[in-house]
C-alpha cells in the first residue's frame, strides 16, 4: 500500500475473534486498560465531527515579523530566501502589483514589497463582510515553510519540505464581480487555493491583470481565456525549475477537495501536461479531448515552446462576435486539441490523461453526501456513492455564471452553482481543520504519544521503549559501509559464509537506510550488514522516527536458538514477509507513528519465527503506476529475485494491518497443490464483484511461475503511462469496477474472465483468520482465532475519513500492544527474553 488512496466504504474482510485470552497479565498492567477503555470521548476529540466553518477569520491570523513596506525584493525568490532565512518566519507574500496588495489582514503591501510572517497554518473560514467589501484583488505570489520548533521530536514526516516543490497559479478579474455574491465566491476559491499551498508547503500565485496585450485586443471577448497562456508564460519565465518544477493550474471556478492529496509526480515521468482529458478526442480534434481549465504542467521547455506556439496562435485569430463564440467551445482547449490532430506523434506521448485522480470533476457529477455523526448530532460530509470511479480531487463548477451574467442560465440554476460551491468549500475547510487541529495538539503535548495520551490510550501502552531497562545490542560482524552486496541475496550468501551470522540487513534505498530499530547505524545504498544476535533479548523496538529506507533483512535459523521450536532451516517452512509505506509524508499527524508501529510488528514476528521482512519505502519501478500499483510491482521484483531454495512462500501484508497472534505458525503443509491463499469468497468473485470477492491486503503466495505469470498479468494494467485500451475494456467488463480497489479490480477480473485460475486458489480458511476486518474482532458471533487484523477504511495515514480515527487508533494501539505483549511471553517462554516464563495464551 505505497502511496494510500481514499477507500470508499469498508472492506468487508471477514468476520473474526480472538478467542484466545491471556490466562495471566504480563508484569507490567498493560492490555488490562485498554480493553475496557471506552473511545466515545476519544472519537469526540479525534474525528472534530462537530466542524462548522466560522463566520469571519480566525482570530489567530498571525503576526507581521517584516512588514512589505520596510521589505523590498527585486523577485519572489528573494523574498522567498529571505524568509528561509529568519527562523522566527513561516510564510512569505511579495507583491507583484504596481498599485499594491492587501493581504487578509487588510495590510497594504507596496509594489515589491515582502512580507515576512508568522502564520499558524489554519484554514480560513468564511471570509468577513469587511473583508469582501474591500476585497481588492491584486498580484502577488505566497509561500509557506513548515517550520520544526527547538528541541521539537515529531513524528510527522510532513513538517520538513516537501519532496516536490508545486506552485499554484490562479487569475480572477481585476475589478471584482459585478454579480451579487460573485467577489465571496472569488475570495473563497482564493482561500481554498491558499489553504492547500499552507498544508503541503507549496507556493501560491494569483494574478488580476492582462499579463501581455499583444496576445488580443483590449475589450476582446475571449482576453479572459488567452490571458492564462500570457501568465503561465510569465511564471515560467520568472521561476526556476528547482524552485517549482511543476505549475497546477486552476481557474477560479475550482475548488480543492481533498486538502490532503499530493501528486505521485513520480508517475509522471516523461510527461509535461496532466489533465482530464481523451487521446482519441484530443486526435479528432475535438476540445472535449483537453480540459484546459485544470492542469498541472511542468516547468520545462517543452511547455514553454508549446506555450509561445498557443500565444502566436491567439495572436492570429479573428475577434469573436459574441460571447457564445468566444467560450464555446473552450478556445485554448480546441488550439492545444488541433495541435494534437496536426502532428499525433509530437504532442500525445507528453500528455497524461487518464489516471485514478480527477483532478477536474464536473461539480453535477460528485455528490457529498452528509452522514450522521451520532455522538454529536452532527452531519459530516463524505463522498457519495456517485464518485466510487474517481478519486475526488478538484471539483470544476462548470457553467456556473459566478461573476458575469450568464443569460442561458436561469435564476434557480445560479443558486444552486453557489450552494454547492459552499459546500464543496466547507468540505475542504473541514478536513484541513480536522488535520490541523490534531497537529496543534500534538506540537503542544511534545509528539504522537502525548496526543494519543489524551484521546484515552494508557501510557504504559505507548512507552514500549520501557519494556527493557537493560538493552543489548546485536553485534556487528561485517558493516553495511564497508561490506557491498548487488542484491538482497547476495548479502544473504554472505551471512551463510559466516559461521557466526544471524542476522543480516540490506538496504535498497538509493538515498541510503537510516534508522534506529537495532539495525545500529547508518547504511549506505546496497550496504550489507552481518549481525550476531542477543542470545537472551527477544523483542527489540522499531525505529519511531520519521525515516522509511527500502530494506531486505532476515534470520538465519540453523544458527540461533529456535524461536517458536519449528525448524525453518527448509525452504519449504520458510517465508519472506513482504510490505511497504507511502513514499509521501502520511497526512495524519501521527501517522507515520502509526506506520512505525506496524513496522515492528512485522519485524517481531519475523523475528520470532526466523523469517525476512523487506520493506519497499520509495517507487522499485518506473514502469508502473505510483502509489498501490507499486504494490504489484514489489511482488513482482520478489517473485523474481528471491530463488525457491531461499524461500518458498512470499507474503504480502498492507501496512494498515497488525499480526496479532504472534506465535501462529501457517499450516504451510496443508497447501498442497495451491499457489496463492487469500480471503474471499469464490461466488462473489464468479459475478465479477471486487469489494465483496475479495480483499488483496494479505496474500500468500507460493513462489512459483504461476504466481510470476499471474503478477505479470496484473502489472499489464497498472503500467506507466497508462494503457487506456485495458482501463477502458477493465472499467467496461467488470460490473463493480471501483477506482480505490486498484490492483484488486484488476485481480477480481481475471478471477472473473479465467475461473480455471481459481483452482489455484484457497479461500475458505476456516481454522484462523488470515485477515480479519478490526470491527469483527471479539464479537461474540465470529468462531475463528484472528491472526491478523485488518484496519482497512480508516486510512491512518492519509486521515482521509478523520471521523473514524478515534475508533481505529485506540483499537489499533490495543491490538499493538496485545501482540508485542504476546512476543515477550513467548521469548520468555523460550528463555529469549528476561524474566519469568509466563503462561501460554490458551483459549
Amino acid at each position: 500500500m505505497p502511496h494510500e488512496q481514499p477507500n470508499h466504504g469498508s472492506r468487508r474482510l471477514g468476520r473474526c475473534v480472538q478467542t484466545l485470552l491471556l490466562a495471566a497479565l504480563f508484569a507490567q498492567p498493560c492490555l488490562s486498560n485498554l480493553h475496557h477503555l471506552t473511545p466515545t470521548h476519544t472519537r469526540a476529540k479525534l474525528s472534530h465531527g462537530a466542524c462548522q466553518v466560522p463566520n469571519g477569520l480566525f482570530s489567530k491570523l498571525g503576526k507581521i515579523i517584516t512588514p512589505g513596506g520596510q521589505n523590498q525584493k527585486s523577485s519572489a525568490s528573494d523574498c522567498a530566501a529571505a524568509c528561509e532565512a529568519d527562523w522566527n518566519c513561516n510564510a512569505w507574500t511579495w507583491c507583484d502589483d504596481p498599485t499594491s496588495c492587501t493581504d487578509e489582514l487588510l495590510t497594504q503591501i507596496p509594489y515589491r514589497g515582502c512580507q515576512l510572517k508568522w502564520d499558524p497554518h489554519e484554514p480560513w473560514g468564511v471570509p468577513a463582510d469587511e473583508l469582501t467589501k474591500n476585497f481588492q484583488p491584486s498580484v502577488f505570489t505566497s509561500g509557506y515553510i513548515k517550520r520544526k520548533k527547538a528541541g521539537q521530536h515529531t513524528f510527522i514526516r510532513l513538517h520538513s519540505a516537501p519532496v516536490t516543490q508545486l506552485m499554484i497559479v490562479t487569475s480572477v478579474p481585476e475589478k471584482g464581480c459585478p454579480l451579487e455574491q460573485g467577489d465571496r465566491a472569488t475570495l473563497l476559491g482564493i482561500m481554498n487555493k491558499q489553504d492547500y499551498a499552507r498544508w503541503h508547503s507549496y507556493q501560491f500565485y494569483l494574478s488580476t491583470r492582462t499579463v501581455d496585450p499583444t496576445i488580443r485586443p483590449e475589450g476582446a471577448l475571449d482576453i479572459w481565456t488567452w490571458n492564462k497562456v500570457a501568465l503561465l508564460q510569465k511564471v515560467l519565465k520568472e521561476t526556476l525549475p528547482e524552485r517549482a518544477p511543476w505549475i497546477l493550474y486552476m481557474q477560479p471556478d475550482t475548488i480543492i477537495d481533498d486538502i490532503a492529496f499530493t501528486f505521485p509526480f513520480e508517475m509522471y515521468q516523461g510527461k509535461d501536461w496532466v489533465s482530464v482529458g481523451d487521446a482519441n478526442s484530443a486526435k479528432q480534434g475535438w476540445a472535449s479531448g483537453v480540459d484546459a481549465g485544470v492542469f498541472l504542467i511542468r516547468n520545462g521547455p517543452w511547455i514553454r515552446q508549446l506555450l509561445d506556439t498557443l500565444a502566436t496562435h491567439a495572436r492570429s485569430l479573428p475577434l469573436p462576435a459574441t460571447v457564445e463564440e468566444a467560450y464555446r467551445p473552450d478556445p485554448l482547449a480546441q488550439a492545444i486539441a488541433n495541435l494534437v490532430k496536426a502532428d499525433p506523434d509530437a504532442y500525445l506521448d507528453k500528455f497524461n490523461f487518464r489516471s485514478e485522480i480527477c483532478i477536474s470533476c464536473d461539480w453535477r457529477r460528485m455528490e457529498l453526501s452528509p452522514k450522521n455523526d451520532v455522538l454529536n448530532n452532527n452531519p459530516i460530509k463524505s463522498w457519495g456513492t456517485e464518485n466510487k470511479r474517481w478519486n475526488l480531487f478538484i471539483s470544476r463548477f462548470f457553467e456556473c455564471p459566478f461573476c458575469f451574467e450568464d443569460n442561458l442560465k436561469r435564476e434557480d440554476e445560479v443558486q444552486e452553482c453557489h450552494t454547492s460551491y459552499l459546500e464543496h468549500y466547507e468540505f475542504a475547510f473541514c478536513r484541513f481543520h480536522r488535520m490541523e487541529l490534531a497537529v496543534h495538539r500534538e506540537d503542544e503535548l511534545g509528539g504522537p504519544l502525548g496526543h494519543l495520551m489524551e484521546l484515552g490510550v494508557p501510557q504504559n501502552l505507548l512507552n514500549f521503549s520501557g519494556v527493557y531497562t537493560d538493552r543489548t545490542s546485536n553485534t556487528i560482524l561485517q558493516s553495511a559501509t564497508k561490506l557491498q552486496a548487488a542484491t538482497g541475496d547476495q548479502c544473504y550468501q554472505h551471512c551463510l559464509a559466516d559461521s557466526r551470522c544471524e542476522f543480516w540487513v540490506w538496504c535498497s534505498h538509493k538515498a541510503g537506510c537510516d534508522d534506529k530499530g537495532e539495525f545500529s547505524g547508518h547504511y549506505p545504498y546496497h550496504g550489507c550488514q552481518l549481525m550476531q544476535l542477543p542470545s537472551n533479548v527477544m523483542p527489540q523496538n522499531w525505529n519511531r522516527g520519521p525515516v522509511f529506507s527500502s530494506f531486505e533483512s532476515g534470520y538465519v535459523t540453523s544458527k540461533h536458538q529456535s524461536r517458536t521450536g519449528v525448524d525453518t532451516t527448509d525452504a519449504k517452512e520458510r517465508i519472506v514477509i513482504i510490505t511497504g509505506v507511502p513514499t509521501a509524508p502520511c497526512t495524519n499527524p501521527y501517522g507515520d507513528y502509526l506506520l512505525s508501529l506496524s513496522m515492528q510488528n512485522k519485524q517481531d514476528y519475523a523475528r520470532l519465527h526466523s523469517y525476512e521482512v523487506h520493506l519497499m519505502a520509495e517507487a522499485v519501478t518506473s514502469h508502473i503506476r505510483a502509489g498501490p500499483w507499486q504494490k504489484v510491482g514489489f511482488i513482482q521484483k520478489a517473485l523474481e529475485e528471491i530463488p525457491r531454495e531461499r524461500a518458498e512462500w512470499i507474503m504480502w501484508l498492507d501496512m494498515d494491518l497488525l499480526i496479532d497472534k504472534m506465535d501462529f505458525v501457517m499450516p504451510l503443509d496443508t497447501y498442497e497443490g495451491k499457489d496463492l491463499i487469500m480471503h474471499g469468497q469464490a461466488e462473489y468473485i464468479l459475478q465479477g464483484e471486487a469489494r465483496k470477492g475479495m480483499n488483496s491486503g494479505v496474500l500468500l503466495l507460493r513462489n512459483t511461475d504461476w504466481n510470476r505469470n499471474l503478477f505479470a498479468q496484473m502489472a499489464a494494467y497498472g503500467t506507466t503511462p497508462m494503457d487506456i485500451a485495458k482501463e477502458e475494456h477493465l472499467r467496461a467488463n467488470l460490473p463493480s469496477y471501483e477506482v480505490g480497489l486498484y490492483e484488486q479490480n484488476v485481480l477480481t477480473f481475471l478471477f472473473y474472465t479465467k475461473p480455471e485460475l481459481l483452482d489455484m486458489v484457497v479461500f475458505d480458511i476456516s481454522a484462523y483468520g488470515l485477515n480479519c476486518w478490526w470491527k469483527d474482532v471479539d464479537k461474540p458471533w465470529v468462531d475463528k482465532p484472528a491472526f491478523i487484523v485488518h484496519f482497512a477504511g480508516c486510512s491512518m495515514c492519509s486521515g482521509f475519513h478523520p471521523e473514524r480515527l478515534g475508533d481505529c487508533d485506540v483499537e489499533y494501539i490495543r491490538i499493538f500492544a496485545e501482540s508485542f505483549e504476546h512476543v515477550i511471553r513467548t521469548a520468555r517462554k523460550l528463555k529469549l527474553a528476561p524474566g519469568p516464563a509466563q503462561p501460554e495464551w490458551s483459549s
